[in-house]
């Protein structure tokens, strides 16, 4: 998508350039809303193409070439987590919304890792309980 890496470029340069602090932060809290509009759209109707096609669910995971795809879903949610942080963290100045953010996110790895197929060995299984 690229609206994630754009939000955080935004936040950062707002930052470093004072003379520009509120039209950097207004943009970067634009392309923040915009990401996490279209990750929300983009992950409900993928749920509901799989729940409504089972069979491409398994077509998906069974594909090398199509099951590549899988990695994006948790680059774009990182993403999301690492705004989230930076804008709660400057923002509310209490650890509320980052901590929320990153538990999300440790959900997220846990499911990714404990629903492997069972042939998965335990130590391509470790690979994924890295943060």
């Amino acid at each position: 998508m690229g609206t994630g890496i754009v939000s955080i470029l935004f936040f950062t340069f707002s930052e470093i350039y004072e003379d520009s602090f509120n039209a950097l932060r207004i943009i970067s809290y634009v392309f923040l809303f915009m990401n996490v509009a279209i990750f929300g759209v983009i992950s409900l109707l993928s749920v509901l193409r799989y729940l409504m096609y089972p069979r491409l669910f398994v077509f998906l995971i069974s594909d090398p070439g199509q099951s590549m795809y899988l990695g994006t879903l948790p680059m774009g949610f990182a993403t999301i987590v690492t705004i989230t942080v930076n804008v709660a963290v400057k923002q509310l100045g209490r650890p509320t919304w980052p901590l929320i953010a990153c538990g999300l996110f440790v959900a997220r790895r846990d499911y990714e890792c404990w629903s492997r197929p069972r042939g998965t060995s335990w130590l391509v299984r470790s690979h994924f309980l890295v943060f």
